[in-house]
Protein backbone atom coordinates (compact mmCIF):
# COMPACT_ATOMS: atom_id res chain seq x y z
CA UNK A 1 0.00 0.00 0.00
CA UNK A 2 1.40 3.93 -1.05
CA UNK A 3 2.90 5.51 1.90
CA UNK A 4 0.20 7.96 3.21
CA UNK A 5 -2.80 5.94 2.68
CA UNK A 6 -4.54 3.85 5.02
CA UNK A 7 -6.33 0.80 5.03
CA UNK A 8 -9.94 0.01 5.12
CA UNK A 9 -11.63 -2.46 7.30
CA UNK A 10 -14.86 -3.36 6.41
CA UNK A 11 -16.84 -6.07 8.32
CA UNK A 12 -13.92 -7.70 9.22
CA UNK A 13 -11.96 -7.46 5.84
CA UNK A 14 -8.94 -5.23 5.05
CA UNK A 15 -8.62 -3.49 2.14
CA UNK A 16 -5.37 -3.62 0.40
CA UNK A 17 -5.85 -0.50 -2.09
CA UNK A 18 -7.30 1.85 0.65
CA UNK A 19 -9.92 4.58 0.19
CA UNK A 20 -7.86 6.95 -1.41
CA UNK A 21 -4.65 6.71 -3.66
CA UNK A 22 -2.52 9.58 -4.97
CA UNK A 23 -3.57 8.42 -8.88
CA UNK A 24 -7.07 9.25 -7.88
CA UNK A 25 -6.45 12.86 -6.01
CA UNK A 26 -6.73 15.22 -9.30
CA UNK A 27 -10.34 12.94 -10.35
CA UNK A 28 -11.32 12.60 -6.95
CA UNK A 29 -11.04 15.53 -4.70
CA UNK A 30 -12.87 14.84 -1.71
CA UNK A 31 -12.39 11.25 -1.63
CA UNK A 32 -9.73 11.40 1.13
CA UNK A 33 -11.98 13.28 3.79
CA UNK A 34 -14.07 9.94 3.28
CA UNK A 35 -11.15 7.93 4.64
CA UNK A 36 -11.59 8.97 8.24
CA UNK A 37 -15.01 10.30 8.28
CA UNK A 38 -17.00 8.28 6.10
CA UNK A 39 -20.51 9.53 6.02
CA UNK A 40 -23.50 6.72 7.14
CA UNK A 41 -24.68 6.58 3.41
CA UNK A 42 -21.06 5.16 2.45
CA UNK A 43 -21.11 3.02 5.34
CA UNK A 44 -24.31 1.49 4.64
CA UNK A 45 -23.05 0.90 0.92
CA UNK A 46 -19.71 -0.29 2.30
CA UNK A 47 -21.90 -2.87 3.88
CA UNK A 48 -24.38 -4.09 0.89
CA UNK A 49 -21.03 -4.14 -1.37
CA UNK A 50 -18.74 -6.11 1.01
CA UNK A 51 -20.01 -10.29 1.51
CA UNK A 52 -18.75 -13.63 1.59
CA UNK A 53 -18.99 -13.99 -2.50
CA UNK A 54 -15.85 -14.95 -4.32
CA UNK A 55 -15.13 -11.60 -6.01
CA UNK A 56 -12.31 -10.76 -8.80
CA UNK A 57 -8.42 -9.20 -7.29
CA UNK A 58 -9.31 -5.57 -8.30
CA UNK A 59 -5.15 -5.72 -9.33
CA UNK A 60 -5.70 -8.36 -12.41
CA UNK A 61 -9.38 -6.08 -13.26
CA UNK A 62 -7.71 -4.90 -16.50
CA UNK A 63 -6.68 -8.52 -17.20
CA UNK A 64 -9.59 -10.10 -16.79
CA UNK A 65 -11.26 -7.94 -19.53
CA UNK A 66 -8.60 -8.34 -21.89
CA UNK A 67 -9.42 -10.94 -23.95
CA UNK A 68 -6.75 -12.88 -26.62
CA UNK A 69 -3.23 -13.04 -25.87
CA UNK A 70 -2.47 -12.61 -22.10
CA UNK A 71 -6.03 -12.35 -21.24
CA UNK A 72 -6.58 -14.78 -17.94
CA UNK A 73 -3.10 -16.48 -19.06
CA UNK A 74 -0.09 -15.42 -16.82
CA UNK A 75 2.08 -17.47 -19.15
CA UNK A 76 1.23 -15.29 -22.01
CA UNK A 77 2.51 -10.89 -21.69
CA UNK A 78 0.01 -8.89 -22.44
CA UNK A 79 0.47 -6.02 -24.95
CA UNK A 80 1.04 -2.90 -23.67
CA UNK A 81 -1.51 -0.88 -25.69
CA UNK A 82 -4.07 -3.66 -24.93
CA UNK A 83 -3.55 -3.15 -21.23
CA UNK A 84 -3.35 0.82 -21.50
CA UNK A 85 -6.85 1.15 -23.50
CA UNK A 86 -8.79 -1.17 -20.87
CA UNK A 87 -7.08 1.09 -17.59
CA UNK A 88 -8.16 4.14 -20.03
CA UNK A 89 -12.05 2.23 -19.73
CA UNK A 90 -12.38 1.46 -16.36
CA UNK A 91 -11.12 5.02 -15.38
CA UNK A 92 -14.53 6.15 -17.28
CA UNK A 93 -16.24 4.06 -15.72
CA UNK A 94 -15.02 4.56 -11.88
CA UNK A 95 -15.25 8.91 -12.78
CA UNK A 96 -19.09 8.14 -13.80
CA UNK A 97 -19.97 5.92 -11.46
CA UNK A 98 -18.17 8.38 -9.35
CA UNK A 99 -19.48 11.67 -10.46
CA UNK A 100 -23.09 9.77 -11.21
CA UNK A 101 -23.89 8.37 -7.76
CA UNK A 102 -25.01 9.14 -4.38
CA UNK A 103 -23.49 6.68 -2.80
CA UNK A 104 -20.47 5.95 -4.09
Amino acid sequence: MPAGIKPIFINNMMSTYGLSHPHDSKVFPDLPEHQDNPSQLRLQHDGLATDDKARLEPMCLAEYLISGPGGMDPDIEIDDDTYDECREVLSRILEDAYTQSGTF
